[in-house]
């Protein structure tokens, strides 16, 4: 009887493990479908987070190259309009002579005017 017991204790035994075995087998196999959900998902997000990097790495060479072409076009107006103040400035240099230079011709013909003036008036 002693040895029937410990059979049925034993058979017991590993019915329960049985099913301990069967259960956890069932938990195993739902963690390893979680682990591949998750491991899906991680690759769509790394996949959204690295297309979305090259947009906005794209974006900012767009603009960097707007914002450096807006910046030579600025440089070029200055320059364009430094070289107009030249331009302004060496005309009037320019006009300033002429008015001199016309000056200096009307105190001459002024003066030659008085001198003819003179001769006529000493030759009569």
């Amino acid at each position: 009887k002693e040895v029937s017991a410990q059979v049925k204790q034993l058979q017991m035994a590993l019915v329960e493990l049985r099913v301990t075995n069967k259960s956890l087998e069932g938990r195993l196999e739902e963690e390893r479908k979680e682990k591949d959900s998750l491991e899906r998902k991680s690759v769509s997000e790394r996949r959204m987070l690295q297309n979305r990097s090259k947009t906005l790495f794209e974006q900012n060479v767009k603009y960097t190259q707007k914002l450096q072409g807006e910046t030579e076009m600025r440089i070029a107006e200055r320059l364009h309009n430094r070289s107009s103040d030249h331009e302004v400035s060496a005309l009037r240099r320019r006009n300033l002579e002429l008015l001199a230079q016309l000056n200096q011709l009307d105190e001459q013909k002024s003066a030659a005017e008085r001198k003819a003036t003179e001769s006529e008036r000493k030759s009569r």
